[in-house]
């Protein structure tokens, strides 16, 4: 089985993220309103990671999305009472990012796609 450079990366970065949002869980702690969405990025991120490559991608694609707007709320939160929160917008906009990378698909679509879109091409 031959592992892509993308997903592997994908794979790194999901650890990554969920380890340190796990760490902010316990060390820092968190508003109680971000405990399970805390712990959901976390749970959702480590066995997406942990799947075979066929299924790795596209779920790690849903995980990376998910993580993204529990950041993205985070951050707002952070706003709203009147502070930045530096590292929740960085963990946010690397999300986002492998969201877009893991569901980017370059070149044409397929052929059954093309005609669903009603691009007879």
């Amino acid at each position: 089985m031959r592992i892509t450079t993308l997903t592997s990366a994908a794979r790194c970065t999901a650890a990554f993220i969920a380890l340190g949002t796990l760490l902010n869980l316990f060390v820092r702690g968190v508003d109680t309103a971000f405990i399970g969405p805390d712990i959901l990025v976390t749970a959702a991120l480590t066995a997406t990671a942990a799947l075979p490559e066929r299924h790795a991608g596209p779920a790690l694609m849903s995980a990376f999305g998910l993580a993204s707007g529990v950041f993205t709320v985070a951050f707002f939160a952070y706003i709203a009472r009147g502070g930045f929160g530096a590292g929740v917008l960085v963990f946010d906009l690397v999300c986002l990012t492998m969201t877009v990378l893991l569901s980017w698909r370059p070149g044409p679509l397929p052929r059954h796609d093309r005609q669903a879109a009603g691009t007879h091409a």
